[in-house]
């Protein structure tokens, strides 16, 4: 398990990405996860998940960890893009629906 965990973060670092939003990004890939829940307890930690969620990953990285067995094989995958289909200045909108229950328990 740590070998996975650590092809993860190595993997996300040569691509110079925080390994937590390569996980978010990940988890929102269409057909490979079709839930997210992400729990935060201040503040500061929904802003900083605001910011992963909105970091354009290049779409290589997921080719790339299938490649090294950290993502299986029979995983369906979105194809990767041409130059001509790049994501730099066009970004794929990622649309995340946010619910917010606080419980206050006296």
């Amino acid at each position: 398990m740590h070998e996975i965990r650590n092809g993860w973060i190595k993997l996300s670092k040569e691509y110079g990405y925080e390994p937590a939003t390569v996980a978010i990004a990940f988890a929102v890939l269409p057909q490979v996860v079709t839930k997210l829940l992400l729990g935060v307890s201040t503040p500061a930690e929904v802003d900083r998940i605001l910011e992963q969620v909105s970091t354009e990953i290049n779409p290589q990285i997921w080719q790339d960890a299938q490649q090294r067995g950290l993502i299986r094989n029979d995983i369906v995958l979105p194809p990767v893009r041409g130059p001509s289909e790049s994501f730099g200045d066009s970004a794929t909108t990622i649309w995340i629906w946010i619910q917010i229950e606080i419980w206050i328990l006296f």
